[in-house]
C-alpha cells in the first residue's frame, strides 16, 4: 500500500529531460501566438491610421468651428464680467459707503453725502487733472508774490493808489506760464526717452 518514490539519479534525468521538452514546445507556440498578435495589431494600426487620415479633413473644419464658438463664448463672458464687475463696483462702494456713515456723526454723515454724490465726484476728478496743477499754482504763487511786491514798491514810490487786480493778473499769467513751461519740459523728457531707448 506504500508506494515509494523513485529518486535514483537515472529517473531525475529523464523527468528534468521531458519537463525541459514540455517547456520548449510551449515556449515556441507562445512565440508563434505573439508573432500573429503583433501582425494582427499591425494590421489594425494600419487601417485605425488610414481611418484617421480620411477623417482628419472633417475633423479640422470641426475644429475651426468650435473654435469660431468657443471665441465667441469667451468674448460674451468677457462683457457678462466686465458689466458684472462694474455692478458690482457700484453696489459694493454703496454698502460701503453706508457702513461708514452709520459710525459718523451727523454732520460729517451730510458731508460724506455731498462729496460723495455723482456731480460732486465729476468736477473733482476733472478739475483735479486740469485745474489744480501744482507747477501752475507754485509758479502763479512766485509770479503774484514777487511781482505784487515790485508793484507794490514802484507805486509806494511814485505815490500811485495800489491796485488790487494787479495781483490776480500776476497770478494768472504765473500759472499759465508754469503750466507751459511744465508741458514743454514733459514733452523735452519723453523725446529724450524716446531717443536712449533706440
Amino acid at each position: 500500500m506504500a508506494e515509494t518514490i523513485n529518486t535514483s539519479p537515472e529517473s531525475e534525468l529523464k523527468h528534468n529531460f521531458s519537463h525541459s521538452k514540455e517547456n520548449h514546445e510551449q515556449y515556441r507556440l507562445s512565440l508563434e501566438d505573439i508573432k500573429k498578435q503583433q501582425q494582427i495589431v499591425s494590421n489594425e494600426i494600419k487601417k485605425s491610421r488610414e481611418q484617421v487620415l480620411e477623417d482628419s479633413e472633417e475633423t479640422s473644419q470641426i475644429k475651426s468651428k468650435i473654435n469660431k464658438l468657443e471665441k465667441n463664448q469667451s468674448d460674451v463672458n468677457n462683457a457678462s464680467v466686465k458689466l458684472a464687475s462694474k455692478d458690482l463696483q457700484k453696489t459694493t462702494l454703496r454698502n460701503e459707503l453706508n457702513h461708514i456713515r452709520k459710525e459718523l456723526n451727523p454732520v460729517d454723515r451730510i458731508g460724506s453725502r455731498i462729496i460723495h454724490n455723482k456731480v460732486v465726484k465729476v468736477i473733482s476728478t476733472a478739475s483735479s487733472t486740469t485745474v489744480a496743477r501744482p507747477s501752475g499754482l507754485l509758479g502763479g504763487g512766485i509770479l503774484a508774490l514777487i511781482g505784487n511786491l515790485s508793484y507794490y514798491a514802484f507805486a509806494k514810490s511814485i505815490g500811485l493808489k495800489y491796485n488790487y487786480l494787479i495781483f490776480i493778473l500776476l497770478f494768472v499769467t504765473g500759472y499759465f506760464l508754469a503750466t507751459i513751461i511744465e508741458l514743454l519740459l514733459r514733452i523735452l523728457r519723453r523725446k529724450n526717452y524716446n531717443n536712449t531707448r533706440m
